[in-house]
């Protein structure tokens, strides 16, 4: 990033990727994604590599239960607060517990590169296709859950189109 602008990641979007899309509608709702074609997530460790075009609040519920995210959840958000800022929540819509206030982190109009990846207890967010690299956020909660399902959601009548890339 330099001078607050987007550096741009190169990106092959040739190869296996799961696409999704959030509808447009005017609640926060998520919905799980099957994790069958992503890498493995169950016993609490994984990483995602995904793209996400939307305007603003690119969101993901990692939560122990299936469909579950009033208890045992975390949120993480990119571009959230009308894409302002993005974070870490050890619950739905609570305090953040990392964030990085960065503007148009998200696209309207451009697939953008994001990692998300929950290890050894600690929760990490980065750009790019490679997990691990260019990170901005991290977390460590005091007493973790474990991650065994994954939702996305985006927000407020905001339409998201997603490229995961396959295991």
């Amino acid at each position: 990033m330099a001078d607050g602008s987007w550096t741009p990641h190169v990106i092959n979007c040739t190869g296996p990727y799961v696409g999704l899309t959030t509808p447009n509608i005017g609640t926060y709702t998520f919905q799980q994604i099957s994790t069958s074609n992503l890498q493995t997530i169950a016993g609490g460790t994984s990483t995602v590599v995904f793209l996400v075009k939307t305007c603003y609040d690119a969101n993901f519920a990692l939560h122990t239960n299936p469909n579950k995210y009033a208890t045992a959840m975390y949120e993480v958000s990119f571009g959230g607060h009308g894409n302002s800022r993005s974070f870490i929540n050890g619950c739905l819509q609570c305090n953040n517990k990392a964030s990085l206030f960065e503007s148009s982190i998200v696209s309207c109009n451009k697939y953008r590169p994001f990692w998300l990846s929950w290890k050894n207890g600690v929760i990490s967010a980065g750009k790019g296709l490679v997990a691990g690299s260019d990170q901005f956020m991290e977390w460590t909660p005091a007493s973790p859950i474990v991650i065994n399902h994954v939702s996305i959601s985006t927000y407020n009548n905001n339409p998201g189109t997603w490229l995961f890339l396959e295991q």
